[in-house]
């Protein structure tokens, strides 16, 4: 089960610097989502859209170096794309391959050896979970004091959890699981001082084949360095439901969805929203194609796309049709009820009440349309869709602009608008949808710069030919 002792280990990412390591196990089954319905693996299930494990690593994110190594079954890497999606949503990230399910999480973390620095701090986190708590403010607990150990805690009374024994000055003394020590349980996130000690201590775990309920997890590690004479401390959250939040299986899931922390990023301001323009495409000639769509929504993004009626059907098409196109419902099919934001430009006149029907009969509420013709827009309003109008150096006065839902901010020539401009639409109300200069065949590092340095970004969002590096400068 445990192929190398800790003496053949090799060092393979020294730097000389502070690098947190962040290993992060989902491998697990997930069988209960299956059991409830849902087709995704677990870690890529929609939270309002996001998924799963995308919200973890947002939430797990510090501000020291880092780099996070993700522990995943071969075959949802292969079938789900999961390498692309992982380094977009965590640049420079690795990746271990399981074949299958492993002896415990221990043993699924002690699968990521080769690629730990042992002289390097290492944090273990659950896949599957929200913690309301300044991640920065929790790993100073550690830089702060000389302990070897840290582990997140929570006040719970309920055995299914593990819990941490202390000493009369307050240091741990044991860790155990699905016994009620205190009122003090694991959250699911370990730190040790280096990851040396981490797999030491699993390996001598293994050898006493220290097992609960046939499993080896990774909280009793501690006991050993514990044995050892380590100190290990802990930071309390909370409890369970206030604190921490639990992802794992469908009733908590839904229970974390209704809440408004749900919907909460990280760092306490919303994100600039990213969406595709023609869908994530590498060609040219994959624009507008399921390709380029499927490659958008399965990295998290939305996308912008063209819709013309043919025949009494609504079309994918930027320019006139030729047959073979891709159908609005395919689109919305591909989705597959993920609701991330949609942009439709709208290439015909009269299509309002046929594009409400079609989306309300996918259950898509985050859409918006917008380039019609201006008599045109009339009958959006009427169709209560949210309805964007333009403006450009070449529409210095938006059409409806009172009635507009948003701005779809353009420059056809150069960046003419600053950041004032951009800051008074959004005081206003209005939602603002900007155009990246490459989209005209510009470079657009120094709108990106501008648009970083922005105070809001709640109700901005940039339309961009290369989603996943605006997602890394972005974030």
């Amino acid at each position: 089960m445990l192929s190398m002792p800790l003496r053949q280990l090799q060092i393979t990412h020294s730097k000389g610097i502070f690098m947190l390591q962040i290993i992060v196990p989902m491998a697990g089954a997930g069988s209960r989502f299956a059991v409830a319905g849902y087709t995704d693996p677990k870690p890529l299930i929609p939270v309002h859209g996001v998924p799963m494990i995308k919200v973890v690593i947002d939430n797990l994110t510090p501000d020291c170096p880092h780099r996070f190594i993700f522990i995943c079954q071969a075959d949802q890497v292969a079938t789900y794309s999961l390498r692309e999606r992982l380094n977009a949503w965590a640049p420079g990230c690795d990746i271990v391959e399981l074949g299958g399910l492993t002896g415990g999480a221990a043993c699924s973390v002690y699968a990521a050896r080769h690629l730990l620095d042992c002289s390097q701090q290492v944090m273990i986190a659950n896949s599957d979970q929200y913690v309301d708590v300044d991640i920065n403010a929790y790993l100073r607990a550690m830089n702060e004091s000389d302990a070897a150990g840290l582990i997140m805690t929570m006040k719970a009374s309920d055995p299914k959890w593990s819990f941490v024994g202390f000493s009369a000055e307050g240091l741990i003394t044991r860790v155990v699981e699905k016994e009620v020590i205190s009122d003090e349980a694991t959250v699911g996130i370990y730190n040790f001082r280096n990851a040396g000690q981490l797999i030491s201590a699993i390996e001598t775990m293994v050898m006493k084949d220290l097992r609960v309920n046939g499993e080896f997890y990774v909280a009793p590690a501690y006991n050993e360095i514990i044995g050892r004479g380590a100190k290990v401390i802990h930071y309390s959250i909370g409890a369970e439901g206030h604190g921490m939040y639990g992802l794992g299986i469908p009733a908590d899931l839904n229970q974390f969805l209704s809440l408004p922390l749900s919907r909460q990023p990280r760092e306490g301001r919303p994100d600039m929203q990213i969406i595709s323009h023609r869908g994530y495409w590498l060609q040219k000639p994959e624009r507008n194609l399921p390709e380029a769509f499927h490659r958008s929504f399965d990295l998290g993004f939305g996308t912008e796309t063209d819709v013309r009626d043919v025949a009494g059907q609504l079309v994918i098409s930027h320019d006139m049709p030729v047959g073979g196109e891709l159908t609005l419902e395919e689109l919305l099919a591909i989705m597959a009820g993920r609701n991330l934001p949609l942009a439709i430009n709208i290439k015909a006149d009269g299509m309002a009440q046929a594009l409400a029907k079609t989306f309300a009969r996918y259950g898509h509420t985050n859409w918006f349309a917008f380039d019609m013709a201006v008599p045109d827009m009339r009958s959006y309003f009427h169709a209560n869709v949210i309805t964007y109008t333009r403006l450009s150096e070449v529409e210095p006065s938006p059409a409806w602009i009172e009635k507009a839902a948003g701005v779809w901010l353009d420059g056809f020539e150069g960046e003419w608008f600053s950041s004032l401009v951009i800051g008074d639409l959004l005081s206003q109300g209005k939602q603002v949808c900007v155009v990246s200069p490459e989209l005209h065949g510009r470079d657009h590092r120094g709108l990106w710069q501008q648009l970083l340095e922005l105070d809001v970004h709640d109700g901005l969002t940039i339309c961009t030919d290369i989603p996943a590096d605006a997602a890394t400068f972005f974030k």
